[in-house]
């Protein structure tokens, strides 16, 4: 929590620096380069500082980049363990001497390097599939805090007793209705176009790849998933003291009891 204090309150800082050290709003946003705080910084500071402080950003954003794909390969990986992916089979391979999931590290590498090759050719076509993964992830957080504002009101006795509380009835429910408020609103502006007037070379395509996206995912899991696709396992460390009739009837869904040792 004291994290974030630190990092909102000096977030507001830098925006307000920002902010009183444009002289030019329209010049701002019509720099040649695309970059507002560029504009800002070549009045303030030095080239040398400028190229300093920019080295600085690109290495922040790389070591960040190493945490971002090691997260998505993990993902692939265990959804290609539970068969949810088509190659699940060489997706999900481990490998023994390493003992990482070599095969998953690769190929979302590889997806993000032909990603990015994108841009050279088409800006639009890239920003579609930026705005694409930001719609997906938008609707994501949607249904998970929406399932759980569900619960939370219809039957909140169901709901695992929590090591920290956000408080009592009251303040959690406002708390999801305002997240999945700001993802609504964050998941139908993804889908805008950057710019006015839309033409052909400044259009928005995410919305045609997201229906698109849907449905070949639906095809994929009616064709193939369906009959393939195993529920993650839910691992506890004892016994749960709450009710889990509620999560599932089916047979798939296990539940192990690890060790305390482990």
């Amino acid at each position: 929590m004291r994290s974030l204090w630190i990092s909102g309150i000096c977030g507001l800082l830098v925006v307000v620096t920002f902010v009183f050290c444009i002289p030019s709003v329209a010049d701002a946003l019509s720099h040649p380069t695309g970059y507002s705080f560029l504009y800002v910084m070549q009045l303030s500071v030095p080239n040398g500082v400028i190229v300093c402080v920019l080295l600085v950003l690109l290495g922040l954003v790389g070591s960040s980049s190493i945490g971002f794909a090691a997260a998505t390969a993990r993902i692939t990986y265990a959804f290609a363990r539970d068969q949810g992916l088509p190659f699940s089979q060489w997706i999900g391979k481990v490998n023994k001497n390493r003992n990482i999931p070599i095969n998953a590290v690769l190929l979302t590498a590889a997806v993000s390097v032909l990603l990015s090759l994108i841009n050279l050719g088409s800006s639009s076509a890239f920003y579609g599939i930026v705005t694409l993964g930001q719609a997906a992830q938008s609707l994501s957080y949607i249904l998970a805090i929406a399932s759980v504002l569900y619960r939370r009101i219809k039957s909140p006795e169901t709901l695992p007793k929590a090591r920290w509380s956000l408080g009592g009835y009251w303040r959690p429910v406002i708390i999801n209705t305002l997240a999945i408020t700001f993802s609504m609103n964050s998941f139908i502006w993804s889908f805008s176009p950057p710019t006015l007037p839309v033409t052909t070379t400044n259009f928005n395509p995410s919305g045609a790849l997201f229906v698109g996206a849907l449905v070949l995912m639906m095809a994929t899991y009616f064709l193939r998933a369906k009959r393939l696709y195993v529920p993650p396992v839910a691992r506890t460390r004892d016994t749960p003291n709450w009710n889990l009739s509620h999560l599932s009837t089916g047979q798939n869904i296990q539940f192990l009891t690890i060790p305390e040792e482990f």
